[in-house]
């Protein structure tokens, strides 16, 4: 359902669907919680900024840090990549201090860290460009 076109993805908000998907993602079993970070990563690499913005204020990026937790590889990937979307999409509004900080706030720093030393070759890849991007102290 959002990974259709920027209509189809607005649909969803505006039917109130993302707040559902959000809480599925926080709360539901992990079948449950895989769904809804697939929708939340097609949003993130199909939405428009505004549409990122409601996903932002929808209170997904927690319930998606913690995702970064789990055994799936190629949903570490989907996961990272939708971050680096969102953090490419706040830079360009020039709200990447804030979007930055705020990942630090709920631990996503720590989470990418992490992974940076994961057996992947993809994870370890994506993990490290995110780090050296963004929080290398040069881009902000």
């Amino acid at each position: 359902m959002t990974a259709g076109n920027e209509k189809q993805i607005q649909a969803v908000i505006d039917n109130g669907l993302l707040d559902a998907i959000v809480g599925a993602l926080a709360t539901g079993n992990f079948q449950c919680q895989k769904e809804a970070t697939w929708a939340l990563c097609n949003l993130a690499s199909g939405g428009s900024p505004q549409q990122l913005g409601h996903m932002i204020n929808s209170g997904a990026l927690p319930p998606l840090t913690l995702m970064l937790g789990s055994s799936d590889q190629e949903m570490i990937i989907v996961i990272l990549d939708a971050f680096k979307n969102i953090l490419k999409s706040e830079e360009n509004l020039g709200r990447l201090l804030q979007m930055v900080e705020y990942l630090e706030s709920i631990g996503f720093v720590n989470k990418v860290e992490e992974l940076q030393s994961h057996e992947n070759q993809q994870v370890y890849e994506t993990a490290v460009s995110i780090i050296d991007t963004y929080w290398s102290g040069e881009v902000i």
